[in-house]
């Protein structure tokens, strides 16, 4: 079976999509995204690995959700005294 090289686009975003999973980075997340679409969009017919790009459009995702869906307690300002 001939490997295919991998997208350097891909991995990149897998990477910035953990570390804004890990550290709730909003930068992160958002270049997560934008590498996962640039490696989507680069990709040639039939030359893309179908579990990379699921796996890195999926820590993109998730990176976006930890960063802006937060407990509404964390959310709100503290009340006042």
């Amino acid at each position: 079976m001939d490997e295919l090289p991998p997208d350097m686009f891909l991995i990149c975003g897998l990477a910035l999509g953990l570390v804004s999973l890990v550290f709730k980075a909003k930068v992160c997340a958002w270049g997560s995204l934008l590498l996962c679409l640039c490696g989507v969009a680069s990709a040639k017919s039939g030359q893309s690995d179908l579990k990379q790009v699921v796996s890195s459009i999926t820590f993109a995702c998730f990176g976006l959700f930890s960063c802006y869906l937060q407990p509404l307690r964390e959310r709100l300002p503290p009340a006042p005294q």
